[in-house]
């Protein structure tokens, strides 16, 4: 359980020390990514934002004394919803028109070595169609060859053709082709069913000589989704002004698009309003053609009756009474006016038209506040499904919900309507009969006078129902007239005020060295995990239960490879080893250390003959036994002839042992014994009795015997002489032994029933883990490691 809990435990001491090993690796990475943030910013293309701001009218735009010409204009709601108006600004729909009356089907750049400049108003020449069919999005490269004529490159696949005028591709297709043709500025090109001139233009200049461009046609689809996606709108939290910004590579036309786009909005929202004035004049007008038929006859009775009977005047009873007729007529009249507009309404739902061409039920003085309710609702439900069909799918919920609603507020309209028509009806009805009383009184005047009555009571009412729709008809057109859009233009953009959004230098640098130090982390976990080798004694202690006895460095001085009399890192060193080693010997004046390794190249020879002449230069009479019989060395690395006589050869009886010691020359005290020829059965000579008897002999011959044997870890040749050795020291070999290997030292410790000690060499340590200092006798004296140029010079000398 605890071995699973350290596990566990991140160990960040192993990933900083990665980290400061290969600290130019991720120095390397910083570098590359700073310079293609640096590239990327240099050759990107540049964003530019320009913004414009309109003010519509909404709710708190007008004061409860504000009032309209038009009486029910209110109506069709004057202000506007700010939401409902930015969802219909950036329509699909209203984009479309807008882009319809701009220029910007084709598209002109500049050839460059690394990316390709946009061009808009300061293009040398412009292309001109004759045939109306246009390839879209096949790039067409022209190259100014002078000032008469130009090399035209295209490759055009098998696309439909476009047509621009009804934004419809056609059936026929352009046949595949590549072009590669010079032509004249102003002459016919022809790309089958496409043709065009190349004309020149204002801005046309010697200098765009040899200059390639790069010519694209787009259709209206393609440029109003590309435009709907750069449109943003943000609204004022204490204001009704809103602001509409659109991004792009050329500041002049994004100045272009947001001027149309103000434009086009201004004059739809005044066409709405027209047409409201419109459609009311148009009612009013059909009521008069009725009312002046009715009033032209009546006063061609009246004069007609006048001069028939020579009566021009009434009695005043007679006066009375017409008076009160009058009176009713109108009242009645009034109301058979409203009933043909309710009747009209009922006719206008039925039949299923845009609620924007509805006139006002205010406008023929209609006060009925639930019908004036419903129809505002339901003209309000009919503006928001108009927004959401520009905004979203006819499938969305939101749209099939106010449908839904529009449908629930027509059902409720139409039958308050025929309410109203059955209200209407009884009135009138009550009117006839107030009518029939004051009729039948009238009996009792004379005939010539009543007739004269009836007559001129008719007049009446139809003059005076005749004049109230003139004045409203001279107020729907004072108010088309005077008729001003509820949106206008606080501030225009100008191609002097941008903001350059792209790219953004701080966060692009930003995020590359971020990109940077996370590769960089990512290496040192990735290193971390593969690497098995050791790096520590906490490590070699932890794997192995082993402690270790002493440090040894790594160093390119090849005068420091040896251990000698004078001073040194590695002659401190193997004193300190030796010095270390007393207290595991406990006073033992004779003894026998074995080295071994896990595997070879942990430099287990090298320790051998350093720890064997520590011995020697300290006047102990020492042998240094070279016990790997499966390994051929040269003997005059040690100063030996090349005729000599080897321990295989003296464990098989061909040698005696005083023909295989052989002194070294530069050390007194010091014996050397090589392993002579490679026997085929090096492991029976190990385990031999030859191999006993001959350890037993030089233990009382030598005062310290170091005996250099095979890895324990690829052989078992040691493990048979375990039993005769004092010291067993195991070399572990810094960022080379893998820890895996270790496992050998911790079986052998606790399977192998040996009275000798166990402990560890740590041999080629770097960096951080040398201490910079080493005390020689009484003295001190500051050790520095050679340059990096001269461990390098060292290392080649040493090949």
């Amino acid at each position: 359980m605890e071995e699973l809990e350290e596990k566990d435990i991140i160990d960040y001491k192993k990933y900083l020390r990665i980290l400061s090993k290969f600290w130019y690796v991720g120095l390397v990475i910083l570098t590359t990514t700073f310079f293609v943030a640096y590239f990327k910013i240099r050759y990107a293309t540049p964003i530019y934002k320009v913004s414009t701001t309109l003010q519509l009218k909404d709710k708190s735009s007008y004061t409860s004394n504000s009032k309209n010409f038009l009486e029910g204009a209110s109506m069709f709601q004057p202000y506007k919803n700010l939401k409902n108006e930015i969802e219909l600004i950036k329509s699909y729909n209203r984009i479309q028109l807008v882009m319809k009356e701009l220029d910007f089907m084709w598209e002109y750049q500049i050839k460059g070595s690394i990316r390709n400049i946009d061009i808009y108003k300061k293009k040398p020449f412009e292309i001109v169609t004759d045939s109306g069919f246009v390839v879209t999005n096949v790039p067409v490269t022209i190259k100014i060859l002078s000032e008469e004529s130009v090399l035209i490159t295209a490759a055009v696949p098998s696309v439909p053709l476009y047509d621009p005028i009804s934004d419809k591709y056609i059936d026929s297709v352009s046949q595949p082709m590549v072009v590669e043709r010079k032509a004249k500025f102003g002459e016919n090109v022809a790309f089958g069913l496409f043709q065009f001139k190349i004309n020149k233009t204002q801005h046309f200049t010697s200098g765009n000589i040899d200059n390639e461009f790069i010519v694209i046609a787009r259709d209206l689809h393609y440029l109003t989704k590309l435009y709907k996606s750069k449109i943003s709108i943000s609204e004022s939290e204490k204001s009704s002004i809103i602001n509409i910004s659109s991004s792009g590579a050329i500041v002049e036309q994004e100045v272009d698009f947001l001027n149309k786009l103000s434009q086009v909005y201004i004059n739809k929202e005044l066409e709405e309003k027209n047409r409201i004035a419109t459609n009311t004049i148009s009612f009013i007008d059909s009521q008069l053609n009725i009312i002046s038929d009715s009033l032209k006859n009546t006063e061609g009775n009246i004069q007609a009756f006048k001069e028939k009977n020579k009566m021009y005047a009434i009695g005043q009873e007679a006066e009375a009474t017409y008076v009160q007729l009058a009176d009713l007529e109108a009242k009645k009249l009034e109301l058979e006016i409203q009933l043909r507009y309710y009747e009209y309404l009922k006719e206008y739902l039925n039949a299923d038209k845009e609620i924007t061409d509805l006139v006002a039920p205010s406008t023929i003085n209609i006060s009925e506040g639930v019908l004036n309710t419903l129809v505002t609702e339901l003209i309000a439900l009919y503006q928001q499904k108009n927004t959401l069909k520009y905004s979203n799918s006819e499938k969305s919920p939101q749209y099939q919900t106010t449908l839904i609603r529009i449908k629930a507020t027509k059902e409720a309209l139409l039958e308050t309507t025929s309410n109203l028509v059955k209200t209407s009806r009884s009135t009138i009805g009550d009117l006839n009969q107030r009518i029939s009383k004051l009729e039948m009184e009238m009996t009792k005047i004379p005939s010539k006078e009543r007739n004269l009555i009836n007559i001129e009571r008719q007049h009446t009412i139809n003059d005076n129902i005749y004049n109230y729709l003139l004045q409203k008809k001279a107020e729907a057109s004072i108010a088309r007239a005077s008729n001003l859009s509820d949106a206008f233009v606080v501030e225009s953009p100008r191609e002097d005020e941008f903001v350059q959004i792209a790219p953004v230098t701080q966060k692009i640098y930003m995020n590359h060295l971020l990109i940077g130090f996370a590769i960089s982390i990512l290496l040192v976990i990735v290193y971390g995990r593969l690497d098995k080798k050791v790096h520590n004694k906490e490590e070699i202690e932890s794997l192995t239960g082993v402690s270790v006895l002493g440090t040894i460095p790594f160093s390119m001085d090849l005068d420091d490879k040896k251990v000698h009399s004078g001073h040194g890192r590695i002659t401190e060193s193997f004193r300190s080893i030796r010095t270390n080693l007393q207290f595991l010997l406990q006073g033992k004046k004779t003894f026998m250390i074995g080295l071994t390794s896990c595997i070879s190249g942990d430099g287990k020879s090298f320790c051998s003959e350093n720890l064997a002449r520590a011995y020697a230069i300290s006047g102990k009479k020492t042998l240094l036994i070279k016990g790997d019989l499966r390994k051929e060395i040269n003997p005059q690395d040690h100063l030996v002839t090349e005729n000599y006589v080897g321990l295989s050869e003296s464990l098989i009886g061909a040698a005696s042992l005083e023909q295989i010691i052989h002194q070294v020359p530069d050390i007194n005290n010091l014996s050397i014994i090589l392993p002579g020829p490679v026997p085929p059965n090096a492991s029976e000579l190990f385990a031999s009795a030859q191999m006993e008897e001959f350890l037993e002999t030089v233990k009382k011959l030598f005062d310290v015997v170091v005996l250099d044997s095979p890895p324990i870890g690829l052989v078992s040749d040691y493990i048979s002489v375990l039993k005769y050795v004092d010291v067993n020291l195991y070399v572990v070999r810094y960022e080379y032994t893998p820890k895996d290997a270790l496992e050998a030292i911790k079986t052998i410790k606790l399977r192998q029933d040996v009275n000798a000690s166990h402990t560890i060499l740590f041999n080629g340590i770097k960096g951080r883990m040398v201490g910079p200092y080493s005390y020689y006798g009484y003295g001190q004296t500051k050790i520095s490691e050679p340059k990096w140029w001269k461990r390098i010079f060292n290392f080649a000398q040493s090949k």
